[in-house]
């Protein structure tokens, strides 16, 4: 089992980001609060990733990790919308015998509109985010063979 422990510095990071999200909703969820829709979600997951490279450096393999987060969607007019979010995310790839994963707090933005077409809602959609990554670890054998693992915060 291995467990890892944040520097101050990365924690002070990681709250200001928080800081920073926790305003964003505040301020959106306040802006004429009683005339639009408004939906707050938690979201989770389970995923897996990987890397290719070009010159190929050897055989990969994927790694998985968690990924979850809350969001808030605001829809001001009639078809278009906003929403945002805060989200934590593991990601990572394994190539030949060492393993990368990182660690990282994503913030998204994205805009949103639909038009009707028929009985169908054709959606249009612009999104941008900005991600701190907290920690990158790197697990590799070393001459002897024995897994060692380094972290880079």
């Amino acid at each position: 089992m291995k467990i890892m422990m944040l520097t101050n510095k990365s924690m002070q990071k990681i709250s200001h980001i928080l800081k920073l999200g926790i305003a964003a909703v505040i301020f959106l969820a306040t802006c004429d609060l009683f005339s639009q829709n408004h939906y707050f979600g938690v979201r989770g997951g389970y995923g897996m990733s990987t890397a290719s490279f070009d010159p190929f450096l050897g055989d990969r393999e994927s790694v998985s990790g968690i990924d979850f987060g809350v969001s808030y969607k605001m829809y001001a007019e009639k078809y278009m919308g906003t929403q945002m979010g805060l989200s934590y995310v593991q990601t990572g790839y394994k190539l030949v015998d060492t393993t990368y994963t990182g660690k990282a707090v994503e913030l998204p933005l994205m805009a949103q509109g639909f038009v009707r077409f028929g009985g169908f809602r054709i959606f249009v959609v612009a999104r941008v985010y900005g991600s701190y990554i907290i920690s990158q670890d790197v697990e590799k054998p070393d001459e002897n063979g024995v897994l060692y693992s380094e972290s880079y915060s």
